[in-house]
């Protein structure tokens, strides 16, 4: 069985973390909405993951939030 929390080890100095699917959505969700929209650009599957509608929903009902917060 493979564990996908498992950090991978690079040459030099540098580590990956592979993160749960979900967990990775929830800190894309609270970046600004025009970084988002461009990471659309990185590949398929991450244009697939941020134009779900579920996920959409999330992200404007933070950038909502964000807006009325920032206005007060």
């Amino acid at each position: 069985m493979r564990n996908d929390n498992r950090v991978e080890e690079h040459s030099g100095l540098s580590a990956t973390v592979k993160m749960p699917h979900d967990i990775v959505m929830e800190i894309i969700s609270r970046w600004p909405l025009k970084f988002v929209v461009q990471c659309k650009l990185l590949s398929k599957n991450f244009k697939g993951r941020i134009s779900h509608p579920e996920f959409s929903k999330t992200l404007f009902q933070r950038q909502k939030v964000t807006l009325h917060n920032s206005s007060i």
